[in-house]
């Protein structure tokens, strides 16, 4: 959300920027980059505490994006995020599957 309001006016005052894409495609770049990490943090530490350093990960490249003042370091904001990001929905994935009620199968009762 604070990249879709930021997007607009960054692109009207800075001309440098030849589209928006840019900005999306570091973002995504980094997250795909790092979802294997993750999975290898989630894997060998504490989840929760995985979790909450993923989604700080994500703040911070977040408010580096607020405060840019520089189509770089706004760049480089959005890579930051990106990292959270994979972190996030990795964790999000692994608590997702940890609340689901384990299926207990037996000849009595098949599972259709």
């Amino acid at each position: 959300m604070l990249a879709g309001t930021r997007l607009p006016s960054e692109s009207q005052t800075r001309p440098r920027i030849e589209s928006n894409d840019v900005l999306t495609v570091h973002s995504l770049f980094a997250s795909c980059m790092f979802q294997l990490l993750w999975g290898k943090v989630f894997k060998y530490f504490l989840l929760k505490r995985a979790f909450l350093v993923a989604i700080a990960i994500f703040e911070i490249g977040s408010i580096i994006c607020a405060i840019a003042p520089v189509s770089a370091v706004l760049i480089l904001g959005r890579a930051i995020a990106g990292v959270g990001s994979a972190g996030v929905v990795g964790g999000y994935g692994m608590y997702a599957i940890m609340m689901l009620p384990q299926l207990k199968t037996s000849e009595a009762d098949p599972v259709v």
